[in-house]
């Protein structure tokens, strides 16, 4: 399974999350991996969405977004105690998901 939803660690996600009417929640990462081992999928992984562009604007954009998720980040490592730098800080994220084989 591969899904793509708005991110709710984003601090830009309410545009995304509001601005489309079949939205019911704004997940986060885990709980994108609670949901897929509940269902009996084995969860691969999260990924940040920012965008295709692979020119020097994306090159740019990447690094500008690395700078200024490690604000937010480390603000939540510091409240909660455990490493918040790693996992997608985009305003949506893609996750992907596989059936587990028996």
């Amino acid at each position: 399974m591969i899904g793509h939803v708005p991110n709710g660690r984003s601090t830009f996600s309410g545009a995304v999350y509001w601005g489309d009417l079949t939205n019911l929640w704004c997940p986060v990462p885990e709980s994108m991996q609670v949901f897929s081992r509940a269902s009996g999928l084995r969860w691969i992984g999260a990924y940040e969405n920012i965008g295709a562009s692979i020119g020097m604007k994306g090159k740019v954009r990447s690094l500008v977004l690395c700078r200024v998720r490690a604000i937010p980040a480390a603000a939540i490592t510091v409240e909660t105690g455990r490493n918040a730098c790693s996992g997608p800080w985009s305003r949506t994220f893609m996750f992907v998901a596989e059936q587990q084989q028996f």
